[in-house]
């Protein structure tokens, strides 16, 4: 699982946010997750997917955006797990959920498209490819 952004700016381009990475385990489920901070390091808030590990070597990521949108990978936020930590913690398949707790940050919860015929990835570049968005401005 990778973290994938889309981000305007009313001018210029450049870091726009940061997302920290942090185990966003619960006794259940295991998780992965990213605390969103402004250009002051205030926290917005979070970004979570469950059923996935943290990656130990997650990257703080900085979300760059322009007035012509940018399109960011900071490199692997985790991956998905084949077994949860606890029976309760049900699921037949690989999946993840995504939420998020960051006023004006949205999840992208709809069905990303296959990775095209021999490749690892997809087109980052369509506007609807994104993970997160925010509205909220510094």
């Amino acid at each position: 699982m990778y973290w994938r952004s889309w981000g305007v700016a009313d001018s210029g381009s450049g870091t726009m946010a940061y997302a920290s990475p942090y185990d966003a385990s619960s006794q259940r489920c295991y998780g992965a997750g990213a605390h969103v901070f402004d250009l002051a390091w205030q926290w917005k808030g979070s970004v979570a997917w469950l059923h996935t590990l943290l990656s130990p070597s997650a990257p703080t990521i900085s979300i760059d955006g322009s007035w012509a949108g940018a399109f960011t990978s900071g490199g692997p936020m985790g991956t998905t797990v084949a077994s949860e930590k606890s029976i309760d913690c049900r699921w037949t398949a690989p999946h993840l959920h995504q939420y998020s707790t960051a006023a004006g940050w949205f999840a992208n919860t709809e069905v990303y498209p296959p990775a095209p015929s021999g490749g690892t990835g997809y087109n980052l570049s369509a506007f609807g490819n994104w993970q997160n968005r925010t509205t909220w401005t510094n």
